[in-house]
């Protein structure tokens, strides 16, 4: 009778049985500490190298890894099921960002890391895993960007909330379903314009996903031509 054959550890995220159970030779109030110091994919593997460690179901272990997928993560729900269901979620995907604000691209850096995959700061090549040589989605916060018309109908351009209900759902879900508008984070102001021509326009920005201004303002990207 054939088997699946059992898929093999790296090296690094590798750990003896030994090791395992000399941690249950721990005291019971030091074992939790021990291995909170652990990174997650360490961890998974001491548990399963060692599936007495009925510690591992402890919420409190599991809640900052939780809280790096979703930072609003409920304290009740943390566990490493929970977790484990994301673990490999991103495997393949090696993310970019453009125009987001700092804490939002270090939380999507980290929580595609943490789900198997990799990131870049740039198109072309992934800095943290260099044997996957492109990036295949950008999480794009505006469309106007120098990366965002590089990577455009070249890889996946999406918002950010494609990346937060991937997490949620503990699904990859379809890029396609959330492409960035060819206007996201573009606000646009009219001047010149007839009444009737100013609504068509207005209405043409936001179904581009775009912001109307009427007023000219620091946060403007464009200013509509003068009518003739």
């Amino acid at each position: 009778m054939s088997s699946t054959p059992r898929r093999r550890l790296a090296p690094s995220a590798a750990v003896s049985t030994g090791s395992a159970s000399d941690l249950l030779q721990l005291p019971p109030d030091l074992l939790p500490l021990v291995l909170s110091r652990l990174q997650p994919r360490e961890l998974a593997c001491m548990v399963a190298a060692c599936r007495a460690l009925q510690v591992s179901d402890d919420a409190a272990l599991w809640l900052p890894h939780c809280r790096t997928l979703s930072p609003s993560h409920p304290e009740a729900e943390a566990s490493r099921r929970w977790f484990g269901a994301r673990a490999r979620l991103c495997e393949g995907v090696v993310l970019c960002c453009t125009h987001l604000s700092a804490a939002d691209r270090d939380w999507a850096y980290r929580a595609v890391e943490a789900m198997g995959g990799g990131y870049s700061y740039d198109l072309h090549m992934s800095s943290k895993h260099p044997l996957q040589s492109r990036v295949t989605h950008l999480v794009c916060g505006c469309s106007l960007t120098p990366k965002a018309i590089g990577a455009w109908r070249r890889i996946h351009v999406v918002r950010t909330e494609w990346l937060k209900l991937c997490v949620s759902r503990a699904t990859l879900l379809p890029a396609a379903e959330f492409a960035a508008p060819v206007l996201l984070g573009v606000t646009v102001c009219c001047t010149g314009m007839e009444t009737f021509l100013r609504r068509w326009t207005r209405e043409r920005v936001e179904e581009l996903g775009g912001t109307w201004e009427a007023a000219l303002t620091l946060a403007l990207h464009i200013c509509s031509l003068v009518q003739n």
